[in-house]
């Protein structure tokens, strides 16, 4: 991945008395967003034990979803989670088919991206180097998008689990449960917070960084 950023980097250095603003701007974005998956995930996997710690407490008995009207709940907002997942996927894996076949039937032999090719490599070995690079920054965006849509919606179910028992019963015990369910709660979105914050700072400030 660092290798091919270098690659985008080295092509406007050496056309830079040539290269428009234009194409200098798309190139960072591109290269800047792969810059940001890589930091994204580095992050992801330095909190890997958050990520498990949610995990680990969405399967305690207190945050199960029971009655049968709290896993419709569950079941109603993990559809859109799966809509999300299932739209960035296809729409990815259109995106990276797709291109490749109209290159082809219009005999392109242009480069996915702008980069410098080394004489070591030649245009051939640039080409299908990025061709295996598009799949894993397109799938790994994927991923990160998904995986904070699905945080969002556990936190949301068990929200709306709590309002319902709620609105249903005045019983003390209930209530008493209730409160050790929404301590629960808070936990759940301090650690997500966390995830999320990091990922999301880290493009922000990149994004100010590089066209602030």
């Amino acid at each position: 991945m660092a290798f091919f950023q270098l690659l985008g980097y080295m092509y406007v250095f050496k056309e830079w008395d040539t290269i428009s603003v234009g194409d200098v701007a798309t190139i960072m974005s591109v290269y800047v967003q792969i810059f940001n998956i890589q930091t994204v995930f580095t992050c992801l996997i330095l909190n890997m034990d958050r990520l498990h710690t949610i995990i680990r407490q969405l399967k305690t008995e207190l945050m199960k979803p029971k009655a049968q009207r709290h896993i419709m709940i569950a079941k109603r907002l993990k559809r859109f989670g799966g809509f999300v997942r299932n739209y960035y996927y296809g729409t990815s894996t259109f995106i990276i088919f797709m291109q490749p076949v109209v290159m082809f039937i219009r005999n392109d032999k242009e480069l996915f991206f702008m980069s410098y090719v080394p004489p070591i490599m030649g245009h051939s070995g640039v080409f299908y180097f990025q061709g295996i690079i598009r799949p894993f920054l397109g799938y790994s965006t994927c991923t990160h998008v998904s995986l904070h849509v699905n945080l969002m919606i556990e936190i949301s179910i068990q929200i709306e689990i709590l309002k319902d028992i709620l609105s249903e019963s005045d019983n003390i015990d209930v209530i008493f449960e209730c409160v050790k369910r929404h301590e629960q709660i808070v936990r759940l979105v301090n650690n997500v917070q966390h995830i999320i914050h990091i990922g999301t700072s880290t493009q922000f400030c990149i994004g100010v960084l590089v066209f602030g």
